[in-house]
């Protein structure tokens, strides 16, 4: 019934399902280790518990780097927040989180409305990330063959900005040219492996090209439909 969700999404669902309407947290606001260890087995987070030897070695719950990953996504995304010592939901958006497909959707959200941050090359103009990120999906919408050269998607998304930079503004202070398209294209393939993660996207190993799924498809379409509407 799940096959086309991804795993990330799934799993951020399991753990919000666990959460339920709330699990107290310790005095640092982390999750209590017997609870940490019950969400390593039961969302297969690849976090081994014993790497120190024993369980007596396992201070804290933040020591679990895949739990501490699921947990940060679903802080981020608006799904759990901490109140008063608890984990718990974030009522707004609760009717999208009771399916793994509302649980995807509202990640992918998150990736659109966090991506920009990470993508603006210039320091004093954040928007500059927004015409990244709209450029990122009109290239893969119009891609003319199945897999698009990842070295040609990151020279397009440089020549979308090009224009705009203040050299002097690149950060930190130094940066020449070069080494921030070299910058842009690093943070551009972390924004690719977000999508990749939650199905849009498919890289090849080599990082060698970038193709669309169908549901990315779908979603680039939308997208490129929307700053239509816009203009």
């Amino acid at each position: 019934m799940h096959d086309h969700i991804p795993p990330l999404a799934m799993k951020v669902h399991q753990f919000l399902g666990w959460v339920g309407a709330g699990r107290p947290l310790t005095g640092t606001g982390e999750l209590r280790i017997a609870d940490a260890l019950e969400l390593v087995g039961l969302l297969e987070t690849g976090d081994d518990p014993t790497a120190g030897g024993h369980l007596r070695g396992l201070r804290s719950s933040r020591d679990l780097p895949g739990l501490r990953t699921l947990r940060d996504i679903a802080v981020e995304a608006g799904l759990l927040r901490t109140v008063r010592g608890r984990l718990v939901p974030v009522k707004k958006h609760a009717h999208m989180a009771a399916t793994p497909l509302g649980v995807c959707d509202l990640l992918v959200r998150n990736v659109h409305e966090t991506a920009p941050l990470l993508l603006s090359p210039d320091s004093e103009q954040p928007g500059l990330g927004a015409v990244v990120l709209q450029t990122l999906w009109a290239s893969l919408a119009t891609q003319e063959v199945s897999a698009l050269p990842v070295h040609d998607l990151h020279a397009a998304l440089w020549a979308a900005v090009a224009d705009n930079i203040d050299p002097g503004n690149l950060y930190p202070p130094g940066t020449t040219i070069d080494q921030a398209k070299a910058e842009l294209a690093e943070r551009a393939d972390l924004v690719l492996s977000a999508y990749e993660s939650l199905g849009l996207m498919v890289i090849t190993h080599d990082r060698g090209t970038v193709e669309t799924t169908a549901r990315g498809r779908q979603e680039a379409e939308r997208r490129t439909a929307r700053l239509a509407t816009a203009r």
